[in-house]
């Protein structure tokens, strides 16, 4: 198979069922395919726990880098670059940035 992604979507509210969503599709597609975690439809703090649930890759719009005012540290709760890197470390994984976001 060529290189493909798919996002979880569920128009039921809950987010259990959203998770369940994402790790059905890990099970059921094969390694090539990469199942996205997508944090302006999940949110970003299910996105993140999606990533347990058996999502590849984080995905969605990234903001512009930015640190708080006195501590030059990013928020862990916004999607730029460095936030998204400092949820999935959190999650316990390594953030790898993939080239087709970096254009």
């Amino acid at each position: 198979l060529p290189p493909l992604r798919i996002a979880a979507g569920s128009h039921t509210a809950a987010g259990l069922h959203r998770l369940w969503c994402i790790a059905v599709l890990r099970l059921t597609m094969p390694a090539q395919v990469l199942v996205e975690a997508r944090h302006d439809h999940l949110g970003i703090r299910l996105a993140q726990i999606a990533l347990g649930f058996g999502a590849d890759v984080l995905a969605g719009p990234i903001d512009a880098d930015r640190s708080l005012p006195l501590c030059g540290v990013t928020r862990p709760d916004e999607a730029t670059h460095a936030g998204l890197a400092t949820l999935v470390r959190h999650a316990g994984l390594t953030a790898i940035a993939d080239e087709e976001t970096m254009r």
